[in-house]
């Protein structure tokens, strides 16, 4: 009898053990479980409270710079930057990536196109160029999108923006894409096939895909922001620039009284 009593008390700790072992797997399987939604590329993923927060943000800072570039017109007019309600300005030139490895090294040129209406911006058109230092491979992307200012005002989450990306491969081929987030209210996100207008102005039928996972639309936003940031400040630079122009020929002119 005192033997199958130790026994007993031996089993005991094991029989803990495995309790909170399986209890454990359990509650990891069910945590998994409830961050996976079902898949689905005919709707958007929808955003959680924290990522709904950081959408409005980005929107509200997007439309706060817009709003502020577009202070700025009559500066430009004065300038000679605006032609035909068109502002083009070259932002960077510059070589980026890992300076020791050339074949990770790439040469950036940016553009912004800013499109006029009765003294306001109507849209943006924002170009990037990356070429490999080493290699033929090319990337050029081209963001476009509307004013946010009212998607702003309304707290949309979603706000229609379109990036056209062309590849020139290491191999010669070209590869061109356009990578969308839809309006609200937009049913259909089914991928296809369409002509696109490319920054040169012809027509090419290339793949449509919308951006459907959150994350993917946020990231889009941020470097939407980063580059109308860069664009503020570039046209800042400008105005600037010029007035201290202005005051080191007056100071270099000025007779003694």
């Amino acid at each position: 009898m005192r033997n199958r009593s130790i026994i007993r008390n031996r089993q005991w700790p094991i029989l803990v053990a495995l309790v909170v072992f399986f209890a454990v797997q359990y509650d990891f399987r069910a945590e998994q479980n409830a961050d996976e939604s079902t898949p689905s590329l005919t709707e958007l993923e929808v955003p959680n409270a924290d990522q709904k927060k950081q959408l409005r943000s980005l929107i509200q800072q997007i439309a706060g710079i817009e709003q502020t570039i577009g202070t700025m017109y009559d500066d430009l007019k004065v300038l000679g930057e605006v032609k035909d309600e068109k502002t083009v300005l070259y932002l960077a030139a510059e070589y980026m990536g890992d300076a020791g490895n050339q074949d990770r090294r790439f040469f950036i040129n940016d553009r912004i196109t800013i499109f006029w209406k009765d003294g306001q911006p109507s849209r943006f058109e924002l170009f990037r160029r990356q070429a490999k230092v080493r290699g033929i491979y090319i990337i050029r992307k081209t963001m476009t999108a509307e004013s946010m200012v009212e998607a702003a005002r309304a707290e949309s989450l979603s706000v229609p923006v379109q990036i056209l990306v062309d590849e020139t491969l290491e191999s010669g081929l070209g590869v061109q894409t356009q990578f969308r987030l839809p309006g609200p209210n937009q049913d259909n996100l089914e991928d296809s096939s369409e002509l696109v207008e490319t920054t040169t102005g012809s027509n090419k039928r290339m793949a449509i895909v919308y951006l459907r996972k959150v994350e993917d639309r946020m990231d889009v936003l941020r470097k939407y922001l980063q580059f109308l940031r860069d664009s503020e400040n570039r046209i800042r630079f400008i105005i600037k620039n010029k007035l201290r122009e202005d005051s080191m020929r007056y100071q270099r002119t000025k007779t003694l009284e």
